[in-house]
């Protein structure tokens, strides 16, 4: 498609007017396209870009780096990933992959060490008094082996963040995800990785998910979640008791419902004469109001207390994501999203196995080539010593030696028969390594690790 052109305009040489037309069709449409690509994830990963840029910059300090202030940190991916949109942004995405509170993320992957958030309030403290580095989360979702054969994007030939990471788990789905584009959102609450883990060996072993059989899950939180089997609507729901005839103790809050915008909501009860008072214990731990409250309170239905003290909320989740190519989509259930990831991710698997193999065909080649070698020099330690290396090159060429250059700046005390032995040992190893995974399939491989998946 070719390219609008600015049409020509009237008026003074200053005027920036241009036809509404020529700016949807050019300004507006890559805006809209940029604006979806940052605020809404992939399905093969669940991050977006920022968070990749995260974890890739996090990389390039070691992936065993100590603690790092979180805005130090920020200007490091920034530097490593070509981050154009400030280091504070970069920060606050870093300590939202680090929060791990109910309602935040399920499976961390970055450590959390200061005030990052918590139940109580979702604001973390500034940036330069908080630490963080990558958490052991990270490695057990995404195998360093795959790191071989991710796409890396590239800016003026520099290589920077993968295009899309490859966990073992849709982190779509375990740490949820929410974003709002242009035309397109997403709303996806995140699940109990154990049971998206179960679904996924389901689906390998060629098990039909049924839709609608996963619910929301938030580690920690104290609640219930339920979904309308008819309407697919979530509710989730805190945790009240009636303690006796004057007294209601609250011990959990729905997901999303902070401290202080709580106690607002006691208050207003209080002024309407709902309830007399209110005692707030709460802590990081956990909510604990006790409340002391009329009779004509405490009498009505549970229903008619949870509704007027605000412990139920209901949401619709939207699960829009990229698709595997990288084509916006709007899946129809959590179990629809596992069902396009899973043959993904074993396709990656089997990238990774061909990756191995070439790699230890190599391997074995070139140990190959090393033992008859060390076996040709001891044959012919004469012609070595009184030839030079031109003529030495020659030599191995003629022999069909293809290391030659590696082989030549090899130790003389390697050049021995007992080298030759370890190397054969050696040698027989790589061979049996290849020959069991090329009898190995990437199904295989993949249940094996989500089996030995702790999480």
């Amino acid at each position: 498609m070719k390219k609008p052109t600015a049409p020509a305009v009237s008026g003074p040489v200053n005027a920036r007017r241009i036809p509404m037309r020529y700016f949807f069709d050019t300004a507006f449409k890559e805006f809209s396209l940029y604006d979806n690509v940052r605020s809404i994830p992939k399905l093969t990963d669940g991050l977006k870009p920022a968070h990749r840029k995260a974890i890739y910059g996090t990389l390039t300090r070691g992936e065993n780096a100590g603690l790092i202030q979180v805005e130090r940190l920020a200007s490091v991916v920034a530097a490593a990933t070509d981050y154009h949109h400030g280091t504070g942004s970069m920060a606050s995405t870093i300590v939202g992959m680090a929060n791990n509170y109910p309602g935040s993320n399920n499976l961390n992957l970055f450590v959390p060490e200061g005030q990052f958030g918590s139940r109580l309030t979702a604001e973390s403290a500034a940036h330069r008094y908080i630490e963080t580095k990558l958490s052991p989360w990270f490695r057990a979702l995404f195998p360093k082996a795959d790191d071989a054969v991710l796409e890396y994007n590239e800016v003026d030939g520099d290589r920077i963040e993968p295009k899309t990471y490859a966990p073992l788990l849709p982190l779509v789905l375990v740490n949820g995800a929410q974003g709002t584009g242009t035309g397109h959102a997403c709303l996806i609450m995140s699940y109990n990785p154990d049971e998206v883990r179960e679904a996924c060996l389901q689906v390998l072993n060629g098990k039909k998910l049924k839709d609608g059989g996963l619910t929301p899950w938030f580690n920690g939180f104290s609640g219930t979640v339920v979904r309308n089997s008819e309407t697919g609507q979530v509710v989730i729901t805190g945790k009240l008791e009636v303690v006796n005839s004057t007294t209601i103790k609250i011990t959990e809050l729905p997901i999303g419902t902070y401290l202080d915008q709580y106690k607002a909501r006691l208050n207003k009860l209080e002024d309407d004469g709902f309830i007399k008072d209110y005692e707030d214990r709460s802590t990081e731990a956990g909510f604990d109001f006790t409340i002391t409250a009329p009779r004509s309170t405490t009498a009505l239905s549970e229903e008619e207390l949870y509704k007027k003290f605000g412990l139920i909320s209901r949401d619709t989740e939207n699960y829009t994501v990229w698709n595997i190519e990288g084509v916006l989509q709007r899946f129809e259930s959590a179990e629809d999203l596992i069902r396009a990831f899973v043959p993904w991710r074993t396709a990656m698997m089997e990238k990774r196995r061909q990756h191995i193999i070439a790699d230890l065909k190599e391997q074995v080649r070139f140990q190959s080539e090393v033992v008859r070698f060390i076996k040709f020099y001891l044959s012919n330690v004469n012609t070595f010593k009184n030839t030079g290396k031109k003529e030495l090159v020659e030599l191995l060429l003629a022999n069909k030696f293809v290391d030659y250059e590696r082989l030549l700046s090899m130790a003389i005390w390697s050049l021995t028969k007992d080298r030759i032995a370890e190397l054969e040992k050696k040698l027989a190893e790589l061979k049996s390594e290849l020959a069991k995974v090329e009898a190995d399939n990437a199904v295989d491989m993949y249940k094996r690790e989500l089996k030995a998946l702790e999480v």
